[in-house]
């Protein structure tokens, strides 16, 4: 099944680095938009797998990022790429505390196509999440439960505590609030691999 793209990119693409997409990448297929806005309508008419940022300056690039991230339409699991040329390591952590990763010098870049590689689903497994908000349990259990993983799930993290003790889990979830509360009574135990979720930004 063919992925989509959303690109964001609001200068006139004159020898873009999108036409390098389109030329290594025909399994994708891309839609352009020149401003947030535009985006942002647009995803909340279409699903996306992908949303990308291209400007030729970083700061101009950061800015279209932090737009795109206080939108609520952007789907839990649509993943956001940033491109740009001569980022120094200043931008990539602006753009890490914008929860975005994936910012990539398009000077340096040898294969597009390897950002649209989908990966092999993982052997299911046993996830304790930690989530004290419900709305936000039930989509990540949802999430979780349909690449399937066997999820038990927790309001904080005391009880998680107990379950480890009980059952073997391969992976704990939990937010950066439940998870630093815990750790001013507890050492964590270390036989759990854990990701920490947070909202915010800093």
């Amino acid at each position: 099944m063919s992925q989509k793209a959303l690109v964001l990119q609001t200068y006139q693409p004159t020898g873009s680095v999108i036409e390098t997409f389109l030329a290594e990448c025909s399994d994708i297929s891309f839609h352009y938009e020149k401003t947030t806005a535009k985006v942002i309508q647009q995803l909340s008419l279409t699903a996306y797998d992908y949303i990308i940022c291209c400007e030729h300056s970083p700061d101009d690039t950061l800015n279209s990022l932090e737009q795109l991230k206080r939108a609520p339409e952007i789907p839990f699991d649509t993943r956001v790429l940033a491109f740009s040329y001569d980022l120094e390591r200043s931008h990539k952590e602006q753009a890490l505390a914008l929860g975005v990763i994936d910012f990539h010098d398009i000077n340096k870049i040898e294969n597009y196509s390897d950002f649209f590689q989908q990966g092999e689903l993982v052997s299911s497994g046993t996830i304790l999440l930690v989530e004290e908000n419900e709305d936000d349990a039930r989509l990540l259990t949802s999430l979780l439960e349909q690449r399937g993983h066997i999820v038990s799930c927790f309001i904080n993290i005391e009880l998680a505590y107990i379950a480890v003790k009980q059952i073997h889990y391969d992976l704990l979830v939990t937010d950066l609030f439940s998870l630093s509360n815990y750790l001013n009574k507890n050492q964590l135990i270390s036989t759990i691999n854990t990701v920490v979720l947070s909202n915010h930004n800093k």
